[in-house]
């Protein structure tokens, strides 16, 4: 049976995701008021970060209130938050991702922290709004076109979706960031629970084309990690392995969630299925030593430039074909 807590926020998850490495600070005012928060640490580059455990999306910290006055919940509500602040260790960066359901973003912003708005699509939680029809007329026209070409498979194989990833970022990335050891022992432990599986489109000759995992609690599925054959030029299939999950979702009566966009142009994409725009909030503090080194690395990076990247990461794939 499924708990009520997001997936995100099950200490399972944290268990799998952190190897066991994950922390919690608790504060308390009083008797009555009680709170805790569950973190992960990451050292890149120099800047240490304290966050959210691995591939998690969205948390936020547990606040019981007791049975203050409604018009004592936001002062309260700031006490906490600060109070939390210092009782974490020394970092360089604090990071979090609210949830779309989330009120603690003025709290937080009151607290100190810089809160930035980012964005999901979800699927209508009532059911009166038909995704299918406010979609665009063209992604609809791929999605029916694309699916003659191609049939969608569910399979929890996740070395088959490893497989896929890993060719995916050789051709985009330097270096493959991705902690693919975390993503088996979450995909574990969720398919013990039976709240994960595996999407993927297959093309006439047996191809695999697109992958994607999804995973769920009691009240959303998340569209939580995806990928694509980089020899493919059939673009069609992210859109088939989108509607079809959402109809995953809808079948199973649980809210679709795409799970945001990495950057504007996917974002537009996404934004053309028909589902509802939700705003998550970007929770973060930053000291001044970390900005500047943050600031140098952007820098060099953008003198680097788009194309002699794109040169560079052509020619390392060459002679480094493996």
């Amino acid at each position: 049976m499924l708990s009520r807590a997001p997936i995100f926020d099950q200490e399972w998850w944290y268990e799998a995701a952190t190897a066991g490495k994950w922390q919690q600070v608790d504060y308390s005012i009083g008797q009555n008021i009680q709170s805790k928060l569950i973190f992960s640490t990451h050292r890149r580059r120099g800047i240490t970060t304290i966050g959210m455990p691995r591939l998690a999306r969205v948390m936020q910290p547990v606040i019981d209130l007791g049975f203050i006055s409604r018009k004592d919940t936001l002062a309260d509500t700031i006490k906490v938050l600060s109070g939390l602040l210092k009782a974490l260790p020394r970092f360089d960066r604090f990071s979090y991702t609210l949830p779309p359901e989330s009120r603690l973003d003025l709290a937080y912003s009151l607290a100190g922290y810089s809160v930035t708005a980012n964005y999901t699509f979800r699927s209508d939680p009532s059911g009166s709004h038909d995704p299918w029809k406010a979609m665009d007329q063209k992604v609809r026209y791929n999605i029916k076109t694309g699916s003659k070409r191609m049939a969608v498979e569910t399979h929890g194989d996740i070395l088959r979706y490893v497989g896929m990833s890993r060719r995916f970022i050789k051709n985009r990335a330097f270096s493959n960031l991705i902690d693919y050891d975390a993503i088996c022992r979450i995909w574990e432990a969720c398919r013990h629970r039976e709240q994960a599986s595996i999407l993927t489109c297959v093309d006439g000759s047996g191809q695999d084309i697109a992958s994607a995992i999804l995973i769920w609690d009691d009240v959303h599925l998340y569209y939580w990690l995806n990928c694509r054959d980089p020899e493919s030029n059939d673009y069609a299939a992210n859109s088939v392995l989108i509607w079809n999950a959402i109809e995953v979702a809808r079948k199973a009566g649980l809210i679709f969630d795409m799970d945001g966009y990495a950057n504007p142009t996917a974002g537009i994409f996404l934004s053309k299925f028909g589902l509802l725009p939700q705003r998550r909030f970007d929770i973060s503090m930053t000291n001044s030593s970390a900005r500047l080194r943050t600031a140098f690395s952007s820098h060099l990076v953008e003198m680097v430039g788009p194309k002699l990247r794109l040169n560079l990461l052509a020619f390392k794939n060459r002679i480094n074909p493996v």
